[in-house]
C-alpha cells in the first residue's frame, strides 16, 4: 500500500524539477497541490490504463473511497477561513466545449472537489481570457 502523503510530496518534487528542465535559469511559479487536485478530479471521470495511471502518480491507496476522500479533505483544509491557514490555491479545470460532461461526473466533482468541470471554447480569445481571471 502506498503512504499517499509521501506520493504526494514526491509528485511536487517531481513536477517542480520537470518544470524547470528546459528552462532552469527562469523562475517559475506553480502549485503542486492545485495541479494534483486537479489530476484526482479529472481520474474521476477517466476509465482503464488513463485512470490507473493518474491514480497511481498521486498516490492511488487500491481504494477509490479513500483516494477522493483524500483530496477531498485537501480541498475542504484549503477553504476553510482560519488564521492558520492562510494559503489560498486557484483550482479549476477546463474542457473543451464539444466535448459532453456527464452529470455525474460534475456532481461527483461538486460533492469532492468543491468545484466542476468548466466547457470553454478554446479557439475563442475571449472565452481563453477568462481562464486567466483570479478564482479565489
Amino acid at each position: 500500500m502506498f503512504d499517499v502523503n509521501q506520493v504526494q510530496l514526491e509528485f511536487a518534487f517531481d513536477l517542480l524539477r520537470q518544470t524547470t528542465v528546459n528552462s532552469p535559469t527562469k523562475s517559475v511559479v506553480i502549485c503542486p497541490v492545485a495541479v494534483a487536485n486537479s489530476l484526482a478530479m479529472l481520474s474521476c471521470g477517466c476509465r482503464g490504463k488513463t485512470k490507473n495511471e493518474l491514480q497511481n502518480a498521486l498516490g492511488y491507496c487500491q481504494d477509490d473511497f479513500n483516494f477522493h476522500f483524500y483530496f477531498h479533505q485537501n480541498a475542504q483544509a484549503l477553504r476553510e477561513e482560519s488564521v492558520e491557514s492562510m494559503l489560498k490555491i486557484a483550482n479549476r479545470l477546463y474542457v473543451p466545449k464539444e466535448f459532453d460532461i456527464m452529470h455525474s461526473f460534475q456532481n461527483f466533482a461538486i460533492e469532492k472537489y468543491l468545484d466542476q468541470a468548466h466547457s470553454i471554447d478554446l479557439d475563442s480569445v475571449e472565452e481563453g481570457d477568462t481562464v486567466y481571471q483570479p478564482i479565489c
